[in-house]
């Protein structure tokens, strides 16, 4: 007991005196500074244990936040690299079904025009309609993985809203008459100007409203309504049936990929499960919204909201209208005749799958001469060497696809001229645009129609007839004044300068004139039959008696000296291709312009 009374007294001196002597009598008791007495050095101690503590778990901490981080980042590299084979698995995949759907397609629509009604014609109505189906099965599928990568662009521009969607909806009234749906169309407004991408809105609502009218039984009504949501500055748009309704514990999944709803005792033969996420996917691109509400057995309401304000868009994704008319896809059939008369011209067919390079010839071989390649670089040789009047295209082929060729096409002066219709299983406006920035004059999607190629091959010959009846007429001495497209102008006044610097030589040749402008012999015979509608002879004859015939009726010197001055060797021979060309002599044609002044021989 006095021992602990000696000890607390001792640590009461060392709180308190803080190292100040004591004198107990005669004693004196100088106690250790509290900084350095054994239970401080426990207590520093004990800090140091905890600071170390506090690091460890700090570092640890941080270790783990960089470790999930990373594999995060590398989480997304992933996705993202998967994303972007998917992507191209889709591109490579569309194109793998397009090839064998154009051979499908094309033979079952020229059956089609040559069978009358019958059980046959309704097969094959039937194969078409499964054949169209999965054609848009594949291009939704695209349109999904562009959205899904963020690579869909938009093309925004003002549009009347109410008129698009009551256009829209009424297409399907001759469907919803054939189950004796009502169709009912009723808006708060007359009319709502609205930013958007009317093309791929419609896609929205067709695909809305043909699920409406697909899933709704006989007799049944389908309802699509319109507002403003002044609250929101938004339009809601609703479609409502009374269909089969939806089960509610799969409404959370309907937009998910290929999820297909399950209802008892309904059959869903025919449903891919791409139409409402692609909805949805191309709802959120507009930086609007969809919602849906179901009873099964009572109906099905989605709900699109839109939004009314222009800048929640982007710059570059408005168009003018100029532009948006330009990045339409022309995908309809030209409706024409088979009958087409007997045609000329070399048509060059570059297609690396035989049975589509066989089904083109087929088709075209009617009509013209035809000539085949493999691959871009083979059709490029062939387009060289034989200057073809049009050349059809693929655009994914081996060694050199059909944009390559189109630029190298272009890029070459012996072939600049060429018309080039190119096939893609690409059927997107940017694609389109994109074949048309290379250089192509028609862009036609796979499957094509065998009649509309047809047609359009056509059409480029009997534009090209009629642009060189214009060249002999008014071009060659005023080329600037026919509207022509830029390489021809080019060709044609290199041509004519060629022969005016040489109008007097009676040496100047075909030949010549080859060498010159860079071509062989029978290249420039192929440009200028295809480009002015004459061969090379003919024109340097042509120049020579035009400018002969000027200096006639100028009375510019006699005919003999004229005849010389034009490059003519004899004036008998010049008086020979004078009279042909205007119908009398010179000397006749000189007193017929001046009949009142001498003339000369």
């Amino acid at each position: 007991m006095k021992t602990f009374w000696s000890f607390s007294r001792s640590l009461l001196l060392l709180v308190f005196l803080n190292g100040k002597a004591v004198h107990f009598g005669e004693v004196q008791i100088i106690p250790s500074p509290i900084w350095s007495t054994t239970w401080t050095y426990a207590l520093y101690g004990a800090g140091l244990l905890l600071v170390a503590l506090f690091v460890y778990l700090y570092c640890r901490s941080q270790w783990r936040l960089r470790t999930l981080l990373a594999h995060e980042q590398f989480e997304a590299e992933r996705l993202k690299a998967l994303d972007r084979l998917k992507s191209k698995f889709y591109v490579r995949l569309s194109h793998e079904f397009r090839t064998p759907l154009t051979l499908m397609m094309a033979p079952i629509e020229q059956l089609l025009q040559k069978l009358s009604d019958g059980p046959s014609r309704k097969q094959l109505q039937a194969a078409k309609s499964s054949g169209d189906m999965l054609i848009r099965l594949t291009n939704q599928l695209l349109d999904l993985a562009k959205l899904q990568s963020g690579k869909m662009t938009l093309q925004v521009a003002e549009g009347e809203l109410i008129s698009f969607l009551r256009g829209v909806f009424f297409s399907f009234e001759l469907l919803a008459s054939e189950k004796d749906l009502r169709l009912e169309f009723r808006s708060e407004i007359d009319v709502c100007k609205l930013y958007t991408d009317y093309g791929k809105l419609e896609h929205v609502f067709y695909n809305l409203v043909g699920n409406a009218i697909k899933y709704t039984r006989t007799g049944g009504k389908v309802l699509l309504t319109c507002k403003i949501d002044e609250q929101n500055h938004r339009v809601r748009v609703r479609l409502r049936d009374t269909g089969i309704g939806i089960p509610e514990e799969q409404l959370p999944h309907i937009f998910d990929p290929f999820y297909q709803v399950a209802n008892d005792g309904v059959s869903h033969e025919g449903r891919s499960g791409i139409g409402l996420a692609l909805v949805k996917e191309i709802v959120e691109c507009l930086h609007g919204d969809i919602q849906v509400r179901s009873v099964q057995g009572e109906g099905t309401e989605f709900e699109v909201l839109l939004p009314m304000d222009p800048n929640v868009f982007q710059a570059g994704e408005f168009i003018d209208e100029d532009s948006r008319e330009a990045a339409k896809v022309d995908t309809e059939p030209d409706h024409a005749s088979d009958a087409f008369p007997a045609e000329s011209g070399l048509i060059l067919i570059v297609e690396d799958h035989p049975d589509v390079r066989a089904l083109i010839q087929q088709s075209l071989a009617v009509n013209y001469e035809t000539i085949e390649a493999d691959n871009g670089q083979l059709g490029f040789e062939m387009a060289l060497s034989r200057i073809p009047d049009v050349i059809v295209s693929d655009v994914l082929m081996p060694i050199m696809d059909g944009f390559e060729l189109c630029e190298k096409l272009r890029g070459d002066d012996r072939t600049n001229h060429i018309p080039i219709i190119l096939l893609t299983a690409r059927a997107t406006a940017e694609n389109r645009l994109a074949g048309l920035a290379h250089g192509a004059d028609e862009y036609l999607v796979k499957p094509f129609s065998v009649t509309e190629l047809q047609t359009r091959v056509r059409n480029i010959l009997e534009q090209r007839s009629r642009l060189q009846v214009k060249f002999q007429r008014e071009t060659l001495l005023r080329p600037a004044d026919v509207d022509i497209p830029s390489a021809d102008k080019q060709f044609i006044e290199n041509i004519r300068d060629i022969i005016e610097r040489h109008m007097g030589d009676e040496a100047f040749s075909v030949m010549r004139l080859a060498e010159e402008i860079g071509l062989s012999r029978s290249q420039l015979h192929r440009k200028c039959r295809a480009v002015i509608g004459q061969p090379a002879s003919d024109l340097i004859l042509q120049m020579r008696l035009d400018r002969a015939e000027l200096l006639i009726r100028e009375n510019a010197a006699t005919i003999s000296e004229i005849a010389y001055m034009c490059g003519f060797n004899t004036p008998n021979y010049f008086a020979q291709c004078f009279r042909k060309r205007f119908g009398s002599s010179p000397s006749e044609y000189r007193r017929q312009r001046n009949p009142h002044k001498k003339t000369g021989k």
